[in-house]
């Protein structure tokens, strides 16, 4: 499943030289199945959140958008292919702390890919429950049980707006 997938990701994108490296991609499972969350102890959990939050701190610091990544995008869209941007929030704890560099990063993002007929760009929910999260980024089965119906809709309205 993850060679198929990134096979598929290279011949959507033209193998535009994706943001994220190869090896990132040991981390996918089949989403068939849900992701495992590493246990972390409750008294570990704030201080995994304000590590995972510095290091989103310096990935959103990063100036740079994949250029031939967007073009591509842009390419599919004028194509018909409709391109879902999905901006999926973290725990309130890692928001307050990425969230000046992620909002700059998305404005040089919808620069480069502008919201158009064919490109659409949306914001997850916010979800209090800390204990929703594994690890202040990532949501954990109960909070992908509260994801789901969320994501299932505005995919919904995407398709019945044809």
């Amino acid at each position: 499943f993850m060679l198929a997938t990134k096979t598929m990701i290279d011949r959507i994108t033209g193998n535009a030289g994706l943001v994220v490296p190869p090896q990132a991609y040991v981390a996918l499972v089949d989403q068939r199945e849900p992701a495992q969350c590493n246990a972390i102890p409750s008294y570990m959990r704030r201080h995994q959140a304000l590590k995972n939050a510095a290091n989103l701190q310096t990935m959103f610091g990063n100036k740079a958008v994949n250029l031939p990544l967007t073009k591509r995008l842009q390419h599919l869209a004028q194509r018909g292919v409709r391109v879902v941007v999905l901006e999926l929030r973290r725990s309130e704890l890692v928001e307050q702390f990425i969230t000046p560099q992620k909002q700059e990063w998305l404005f040089r993002l919808r620069q480069a890919l502008p919201p158009s007929h064919h490109i659409y760009y949306l914001t997850s929910p916010s979800y209090a429950q800390q204990d929703l999260y594994c690890d202040g980024s990532h949501l954990n089965a109960a909070g992908a049980r509260l994801f789901a119906p969320w994501w299932q809709a505005q995919l919904q309205q995407l398709r019945d707006e044809r």
